[in-house]
């Protein structure tokens, strides 16, 4: 019987999410499954939704300016991304731009 690797993430707020969603969209050599684990199914108390921060877009090194580009322009179009097709959840992800 050929066994099945699988991700497990801890933690579904902006990092734990993003993980599982960039690993499940390369999934590959061996790894069948990604699966996050949070206690709160509606993200709405999780450490991420709770905090009053931003998406910082000036920064001095390349890497840094292209990773928040990245970021920026991800949040931008996140509820295309996170569809699930599902109309319970949402996907609307609250970016709001202003500055």
């Amino acid at each position: 019987k050929k066994l099945s690797k699988g991700v497990v993430i801890i933690g579904g707020g902006a990092i734990g999410s993003s993980i599982a969603y960039f690993l499940s969209k390369k999934l590959s050599k061996g790894v069948s499954r990604v699966v996050c684990i949070e206690r709160d199914k509606t993200l709405s108390r999780s450490s991420t939704a709770l905090s009053v921060g931003g998406c910082r877009q000036q920064f001095s090194i390349l890497e840094n300016i292209q990773l928040s580009i990245f970021g920026a322009d991800f949040l931008r179009s996140a509820s295309q991304h996170l569809d699930l097709g599902n109309p319970d959840f949402s996907s609307e992800v609250g970016w709001r731009e202003r500055g």
